[in-house]
C-alpha cells in the first residue's frame, strides 16, 4: 500500500446531504467542504459524489464561489449515508506491476449506526470511474470489516491501527479476528512487515479507536492543518512551517465539521498514480 504523501491523481470525497450528522450547524457544512475541495482542486482532481443531478448546479455555483477549478471536479451519482470517504472508500494497494488494485472492505457503519446500507455500495457503484480490479477481502471465507481511518502506512512496510479499535469488544467489527489474523491480515493485502499496534485513539471518538485521529506517519509536499479559533493554532501553524519547509501549509477552519465526528482525514480517500 503506498504512503499517502506518494504521487497521487486524484481524491474522492462525499457532498454532505445527512443533516442529522450536524443537527443545527448543517447550513454551514457544505462551505466547509467547498472549502476544501477548491483546495484540493488547484493541484488534482477530485471525484465528487453527489446524490442527484439536480444538485449539481447548486454545488458547482458553491464550489466557484471558493475559487475552485472545475475542471478538476468529476461529478458522479452515487448515493451515500455519509461523507467520511476515508472509511466508505476504496483503499488502493499496487500489484506486482505496479498497477493499482481497489480493496472493497465491508462496512458495517463503525458496528454503531443502523444507516450504512449505500456506504457499503460505495465502492462497487464508482469502481469504473478507476482504473484497477476490484478485491473484497476475506479471511476464512468471510468479508472483513475495516475502515481506513483505523490504520496508515509509511510505504514501506510499517503499519499503524490501535487495539481499541479492531480488538475490543465494544463497537465490535470482526467478533472472529484476533490480533495475529489481522496481522497476517495486514500482511497479505497491505503488504505490512511490521504492525504497530497502539492501545487506545483518542477520547471520545465516535469510532472507538481510529488510528488517524492520534497518529499519522507524515510526509507530503503539502500539509492540510484543520485547526480552530484558538490563539495555540498559530503556534502550531509555525511548528509545520518550521518542520515542512519545502511543503505549503493550508490551514482550513474545521471546528464546525468535527461536530459530524469527522473533518479532512476522514472525508477524503486518496487515489494513487
Amino acid at each position: 500500500m503506498p504512503a499517502e504523501w506518494e504521487k497521487q491523481k486524484s481524491t474522492l470525497v462525499g457532498w454532505p446531504y445527512n443533516k442529522k450528522d450536524w443537527p443545527g450547524i448543517f447550513k454551514n457544512i457544505p462551505r466547509v467542504f467547498a472549502k476544501i475541495i477548491s483546495k484540493i482542486t488547484e493541484s488534482q482532481e477530485v471525484k465528487l459524489l453527489i446524490k442527484n443531478s439536480k444538485s449539481q448546479n447548486i454545488i458547482k455555483k458553491l464550489l466557484k464561489a471558493n475559487n475552485a477549478n472545475i475542471r478538476n471536479v468529476k461529478f458522479i451519482i452515487c448515493k451515500t449515508d455519509r461523507v467520511w470517504m476515508r472509511d466508505t472508500g476504496p483503499i488502493f494497494i499496487k500489484d506486482k506491476k505496479n498497477q493499482n488494485i481497489l480493496l472493497n472492505w465491508k462496512f458495517n457503519g463503525w458496528a454503531k449506526y443502523k444507516n450504512y446500507k449505500e456506504d457499503n455500495k460505495v465502492i462497487l457503484r464508482i469502481k469504473n470511474y478507476y482504473k484497477g480490479d476490484v478485491i473484497s477481502p476475506k479471511f476464512n471465507k468471510k468479508l472483513i470489516v475495516l475502515e481506513g481511518g483505523s490504520i496508515d502506512v509509511n510505504g514501506e512496510g510499517l503499519l499503524l491501527t490501535t487495539k481499541e479499535c479492531l480488538l475490543s469488544k465494544i463497537q465490535q467489527r470482526n467478533s472472529c479476528l484476533k490480533l495475529k489474523d489481522y496481522n497476517h491480515i495486514f500482511q497479505k493485502f497491505f503488504g505490512a512487515k511490521k504492525v504497530i499496534w497502539l492501545n487506545k485513539g483518542i477520547e471520545g471518538d465516535d469510532t472507538h479507536g481510529h488510528v488517524d485521529d492520534i497518529a499519522r506517519f507524515v510526509k507530503s509536499n503539502k500539509v492540510f492543518l484543520a485547526y480552530e479559533n484558538n490563539k495555540k493554532d498559530k503556534i502550531v501553524v509555525k511548528i509545520f512551517k518550521k518542520e515542512f519547509k519545502n511543503r505549503k501549509i493550508i490551514p482550513i477552519n474545521c471546528s464546525e465539521l468535527i461536530w459530524g465526528f469527522g473533518a479532512i482525514h476522514c472525508l477524503t480517500q486518496q487515489e494513487p498514480n
